[in-house]
């Protein structure tokens, strides 16, 4: 976490000794700064790799099955997401398919999949979901008209989470209070759930703080580093409590 953190993406892949990454990016970073570094570490790690940027909010099944077939085409041995949390999210389902095969409605529940996931490396480009640690990925079926939750421990955490204030430089600053939000409204959730313990009230009363404190004025300008670097921690830090506390239903709900 840091100025510059996107940097330790080389250290993280030499240390998996990965030849064949599938990245999964966001299609509005995708030509930006940070992604320009990110294929450049990828270049001097001399990786394969194959690009997946058609992902939509609140993805669908769809869509993980198109990125699944690229990332199974590429024989990929890691995955990593580049962008928010649907991003995370698809990345999340292709490394389950990619080792336990079938469809991602097979793992819908809690528990579900016996082996565990391709390793997986995240660079979260906005600040809201923690799906970088989260145990979760929530995915639109739309031939039944709902969302289905997948949730593992082995999906908590991101083997490797980098959290770079370049990576939200760029948000639009509606995108920007939209996700800081989301990440309070999750915290206030967790916070007042019936399983906290004093630990997961620590982690979410100081994300709590965090991000009341620094939405306005990371809002107001994006290239603040200290205030993207506090955001980008509430958001990460409310996220590691879910397993632990669940959500509300405002959660179910949006």
């Amino acid at each position: 976490m840091g100025r510059n953190a996107h940097e330790k993406l080389e250290e993280a892949l030499r240390g998996f000794a990965a030849e064949r990454v599938f990245v999964v990016a966001d299609a509005a970073v995708v030509d930006g700064e940070l992604m320009q570094r990110v294929r450049a570490i990828l270049a001097r790690c001399g990786a394969r790799t194959d690009t997946f940027t058609e992902v939509e909010p609140d993805p669908s099944a769809h869509t993980v099955e198109r990125a699944f077939a690229a990332c199974r085409a590429l024989d990929a041995q890691l995955v990593l997401a580049v962008g928010g949390g649907s991003t995370m999210d698809v990345a999340k389902a292709v490394a389950i398919l990619a080792t336990n095969g079938g469809r991602i409605h097979d793992y819908e529940g809690i528990e579900k999949f016996a082996t565990r996931p391709l390793p997986r490396i995240a660079i979260p480009t906005t600040a809201g979901t923690g799906s970088e640690v989260s145990g979760s990925c929530v995915i639109t079926d739309t031939e039944r008209g709902l969302k289905m939750s997948i949730r593992h421990a082995a999906l908590n955490p991101a083997d490797v989470a980098l959290l770079d204030p370049l990576a939200v430089a760029t948000l639009p600053a509606h995108v920007a209070a939209h996700a800081g939000m989301d990440a309070f409204v999750h915290a206030f959730e967790s916070y007042l759930s019936l399983n906290a313990n004093p630990i997961t009230d620590a982690l979410n009363l100081h994300a709590l703080e965090l991000l009341s404190a620094n939405l306005r004025p990371f809002t107001a300008d994006r290239r603040t580093t200290d205030a993207a670097l506090a955001i980008l921690f509430g958001s990460t830090q409310h996220a590691i409590t879910f397993r632990i506390n669940g959500l509300g239903n405002e959660a179910f709900l949006a």
